[in-house]
């Protein structure tokens, strides 16, 4: 209803507000140069790359930075038990949305892949907890 939608509005905006972005923007810059540097030294004059691995790489130092507070420094090769933690979950939580036989997390965390995923969690909870202590 629209009373519900403007009340949730009013909780939101100021979460989002250009004041609150603004101090982000340094944030973006610095990593989005650190890309580009990557970006050149690695691929040079090729013409074609895949390039989603290093997007992925800057998008979690950006997040980790402006939510977290922390540099991650995964584009630069650091933290990457981090980064395989995120992109095995991400990608589990893909594939099970597509296998409805494991939507049951009883039986998801019985097949190889559950176990992983579990592991992969305890890494990333470890880690933000890490940071939270911080």
């Amino acid at each position: 209803s629209g009373e519900k939608w403007w009340h949730r509005r009013r909780l939101l905006t100021p979460c989002f507000h250009f004041r609150i972005l603004e101090d982000f923007v340094a944030v973006f810059n610095e990593q989005s140069q650190v890309l580009v540097d990557i970006l050149s030294n690695d691929f040079g004059n090729k013409k074609t790359n895949d390039i989603c691995p290093y997007f992925s790489r800057c998008v979690l130092d950006i997040a980790a930075e402006t939510m977290m507070g922390s540099k991650l420094g995964t584009q630069l090769g650091a933290d990457t038990e981090f980064f395989d933690a995120v992109t095995l979950v991400s990608g589990n939580q893909s594939y099970r949305f597509t296998a409805p036989h494991l939507w049951n997390d009883f039986i998801f965390f019985l097949t190889p892949m559950g176990r992983k995923h579990k592991v992969a969690l305890k890494t990333i909870h470890g880690i933000t907890d890490k940071v939270h202590v911080q």
